[in-house]
């Protein structure tokens, strides 16, 4: 099973997306390195 963290981030009443391929918008976030607990994940990305 992939373990993936992602971050909603929040201001003012506005969400922060990213653009990815194929014009597809998603949240920031990222793969968890090895080692590292899914907080640590959140933390980084």
């Amino acid at each position: 099973m992939k373990r993936r963290a992602t971050v909603i981030c929040e201001r003012n009443g506005r969400v922060l997306v990213v653009a990815r391929a194929l014009g597809r918008w998603a949240f920031p976030g990222g793969k968890r390195k090895l080692g590292e607990d899914l907080g640590e994940t959140a933390q980084r990305v």
